[in-house]
Protein backbone atom coordinates (compact mmCIF):
# COMPACT_ATOMS: atom_id res chain seq x y z
CA UNK A 1 0.00 0.00 0.00
CA UNK A 2 1.37 3.31 -1.26
CA UNK A 3 -0.11 6.67 -0.41
CA UNK A 4 1.14 9.90 0.59
CA UNK A 5 1.33 10.68 4.51
CA UNK A 6 0.01 14.20 4.51
CA UNK A 7 -2.17 16.68 2.25
CA UNK A 8 -1.74 20.32 2.83
CA UNK A 9 -3.52 22.09 1.63
CA UNK A 10 -1.50 25.16 2.47
CA UNK A 11 -3.18 28.58 3.03
CA UNK A 12 -6.40 29.16 1.62
CA UNK A 13 -9.16 31.92 1.27
CA UNK A 14 -12.82 31.71 3.04
CA UNK A 15 -15.19 32.24 0.30
CA UNK A 16 -18.21 30.89 -0.95
CA UNK A 17 -20.01 30.23 -4.04
CA UNK A 18 -23.71 31.20 -3.91
CA UNK A 19 -24.46 30.14 0.14
CA UNK A 20 -21.65 26.85 0.38
CA UNK A 21 -18.21 27.42 0.89
CA UNK A 22 -15.80 27.21 -1.71
CA UNK A 23 -14.34 23.47 -2.38
CA UNK A 24 -10.84 23.13 -2.88
CA UNK A 25 -9.49 19.47 -3.95
CA UNK A 26 -6.27 17.35 -4.15
CA UNK A 27 -6.54 13.98 -5.80
CA UNK A 28 -4.48 11.25 -3.17
CA UNK A 29 -3.68 7.79 -5.22
CA UNK A 30 -3.62 5.05 -3.35
CA UNK A 31 -1.20 2.42 -5.19
CA UNK A 32 -0.62 -1.26 -4.87
CA UNK A 33 3.40 -1.95 -5.52
CA UNK A 34 2.98 -5.45 -3.70
CA UNK A 35 2.48 -9.28 -5.27
CA UNK A 36 -0.36 -9.16 -3.64
CA UNK A 37 -3.98 -7.17 -3.42
CA UNK A 38 -5.49 -5.59 -0.33
CA UNK A 39 -9.01 -4.41 0.21
CA UNK A 40 -10.10 -1.30 1.72
CA UNK A 41 -13.36 -2.22 3.73
CA UNK A 42 -14.03 1.17 4.99
CA UNK A 43 -12.84 4.52 5.77
CA UNK A 44 -13.59 7.52 7.97
CA UNK A 45 -12.70 10.51 9.65
CA UNK A 46 -11.22 10.76 12.72
CA UNK A 47 -13.08 13.39 14.00
CA UNK A 48 -14.82 14.75 10.73
CA UNK A 49 -16.77 17.99 12.12
CA UNK A 50 -14.58 20.67 10.45
CA UNK A 51 -13.81 21.23 7.10
CA UNK A 52 -11.64 18.71 5.67
CA UNK A 53 -13.00 15.48 4.43
CA UNK A 54 -12.43 12.76 2.48
CA UNK A 55 -14.09 11.48 -1.23
CA UNK A 56 -14.36 8.70 -2.74
CA UNK A 57 -16.27 7.74 -6.04
CA UNK A 58 -19.21 5.15 -5.76
CA UNK A 59 -21.76 3.72 -7.76
CA UNK A 60 -24.44 5.68 -8.33
CA UNK A 61 -28.15 5.63 -9.49
CA UNK A 62 -26.74 7.57 -13.26
CA UNK A 63 -23.28 5.98 -12.82
CA UNK A 64 -20.34 6.72 -10.55
CA UNK A 65 -20.06 9.86 -8.60
CA UNK A 66 -17.44 10.92 -6.10
CA UNK A 67 -18.87 11.22 -2.52
CA UNK A 68 -17.75 12.24 0.75
CA UNK A 69 -17.15 9.14 3.18
CA UNK A 70 -18.85 9.67 5.58
CA UNK A 71 -22.07 9.71 3.25
CA UNK A 72 -21.53 6.15 2.20
CA UNK A 73 -23.94 4.09 3.59
CA UNK A 74 -23.04 0.84 2.02
CA UNK A 75 -19.97 0.88 1.94
CA UNK A 76 -18.09 -1.05 -1.13
CA UNK A 77 -14.90 -3.50 -0.51
CA UNK A 78 -12.32 -1.81 -2.98
CA UNK A 79 -9.65 -4.50 -3.80
CA UNK A 80 -6.72 -2.89 -4.84
CA UNK A 81 -4.39 -5.72 -7.00
CA UNK A 82 -0.93 -5.30 -7.95
CA UNK A 83 -0.07 -2.58 -10.01
CA UNK A 84 -3.68 -0.75 -9.49
CA UNK A 85 -4.76 2.33 -8.23
CA UNK A 86 -7.51 3.70 -6.33
CA UNK A 87 -7.63 7.91 -6.93
CA UNK A 88 -9.36 9.27 -3.85
CA UNK A 89 -9.96 13.10 -3.50
CA UNK A 90 -9.24 15.13 -0.48
CA UNK A 91 -11.45 18.58 0.50
CA UNK A 92 -10.93 21.13 1.91
CA UNK A 93 -13.78 23.76 2.49
CA UNK A 94 -13.21 26.52 5.33
CA UNK A 95 -15.90 29.25 6.24
CA UNK A 96 -14.26 30.53 8.72
CA UNK A 97 -10.72 31.55 9.48
CA UNK A 98 -8.45 29.21 11.44
CA UNK A 99 -6.08 26.59 11.31
CA UNK A 100 -7.60 22.67 10.45
CA UNK A 101 -6.48 19.09 11.03
CA UNK A 102 -8.00 15.68 10.85
CA UNK A 103 -7.34 12.60 9.74
CA UNK A 104 -8.76 9.65 7.10
CA UNK A 105 -8.53 6.13 8.52
CA UNK A 106 -8.52 3.30 6.41
CA UNK A 107 -9.17 0.01 7.42
CA UNK A 108 -8.13 -2.57 4.84
CA UNK A 109 -6.91 -6.07 5.05
CA UNK A 110 -3.42 -4.74 6.10
CA UNK A 111 -4.55 -2.91 8.59
CA UNK A 112 -5.36 0.53 9.65
CA UNK A 113 -4.02 3.05 7.86
CA UNK A 114 -3.99 7.03 8.12
CA UNK A 115 -3.61 9.97 6.24
CA UNK A 116 -3.60 13.39 8.06
CA UNK A 117 -5.27 16.28 6.32
CA UNK A 118 -4.22 19.88 7.03
CA UNK A 119 -5.56 23.19 5.76
CA UNK A 120 -5.44 27.06 6.98
CA UNK A 121 -7.89 29.57 6.16
CA UNK A 122 -7.79 33.44 5.93
CA UNK A 123 -10.88 35.93 5.83
CA UNK A 124 -9.81 38.00 2.48
CA UNK A 125 -8.96 41.73 2.84
CA UNK A 126 -11.64 44.30 3.19
CA UNK A 127 -11.56 47.65 2.45
CA UNK A 128 -14.06 50.33 3.89
CA UNK A 129 -14.06 54.12 2.53
CA UNK A 130 -15.71 57.04 4.85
Amino acid sequence: LVMADTVDFGAKLVSFGSVEPTINTVDVVIENRGAAAFDITYASMADGTGPLHMMIEVPGFWGPEWTRIDNIWLWPTFTIRPGDKLVTRAIFFPSQEGEFKDEVVFQTSLGEQRLVLNGTAFEPASMRVA
